[in-house]
């Protein structure tokens, strides 16, 4: 199993050259596209939340300030981000975890949790842009 993964989660899983879960991806690339697997929520009345910080609020947000706070770990064979969104109290920890063996499997841990002192309603939701076919087939859509 192949999985190429960004602190925002864009990138690749793969099998091999011809087994693509999700659109191959490059380096040069991996900054234009706006492919990658999310995390989403619905906290409250509140406007969409996404773990990664790749809703249209959370990047027009950079340019007034009020930016999540978030941070980032690894080590071989597993990625883990952290963001916090201020304003709900909300923090999504996702670990992204690729398991040596004869399974072509990347698993995903997600926790929640509610820092701040009230009650929240939350609606979760996970997407993964599917592609399913081999990188010669890219433009083939």
């Amino acid at each position: 199993m192949k999985s190429f993964v960004t602190p925002v989660l864009k990138g690749d899983v793969c099998k091999d050259f011809n087994h693509y879960l999700t659109t191959p991806t490059v380096t040069e690339e991996i900054h234009r596209t706006l492919s990658s697997r999310n995390f989403w929520l619905k906290v409250d009345d509140l406007k969409p939340w996404s773990a990664t910080g790749q809703s249209v609020f959370q990047k027009a947000s950079h340019w007034n300030g009020a930016i999540d706070r978030y941070s980032i770990s690894a080590k071989i064979g597993s990625f883990s981000t952290k963001r916090k969104q201020e304003l709900s109290g909300i923090e999504v920890e996702i670990t992204t975890i690729v398991p040596e063996g004869d399974d072509y499997v990347e698993l995903l841990k997600i926790r929640v949790s509610n820092t701040s002192t009230q009650p929240r309603k939350i609606n979760p939701y996970y997407a993964l842009p599917l592609y399913g076919r081999s990188a010669d087939n890219f433009r083939d859509y």
